[in-house]
């Protein structure tokens, strides 16, 4: 069941969705229909490759696809993964000004690893940027 939208870009949205088993997953799609931006072939097809991306890369510093396809009733893929709670990147930077080098350090190097293995994989991840990069936070972190 989809819920509510948790972000947007040009041409896609994420939206919170539960799945069938009940987990809390997260839903990227393509807009289409009324109002939206035409999905030109070319942004189809890069989201096309995101999923095949995505369905290949197995890293613990990236996230899994669980699921994807072509909602029948609008036409518009989507792709499913898991949801993330907490602050991304940006919020993190927006409430700490800056970052400790002890906590800097072990992120940046989280990210190296995840962008690393999509490079791996002959993949460029294009939605890379401190909005899409979340942290799990240990326990007993200062952050």
């Amino acid at each position: 069941m989809l819920g509510a939208k948790l972000g947007a870009g040009g041409m896609g949205a994420v939206f919170e969705a539960t799945n069938e088993q009940g987990q809390l997953v997260a839903v990227k799609t393509l807009l289409v229909g009324p109002g939206a931006p035409a999905a030109a072939a070319e942004t189809r097809a890069r989201f096309d490759r995101e999923i095949d991306t995505c369905a290949r890369l197995r890293h613990k510093n990236l996230l899994t696809l669980l699921d994807h396809g072509v909602d029948e009733a609008t036409g518009a893929p989507y792709l499913v993964m898991p949801r993330m709670r907490g602050e991304d990147l940006a919020q993190l930077l927006a409430r700490v000004k800056v970052l400790e080098p002890s906590v800097a350090v072990p992120l940046v190097l989280q990210a190296c690893r995840g962008v690393a293995a999509g490079h791996a994989a002959a993949s460029s991840i294009a939605t890379s940027s401190p909005r899409t990069s979340f942290w799990k936070k240990k326990t007993g972190s200062s952050w």
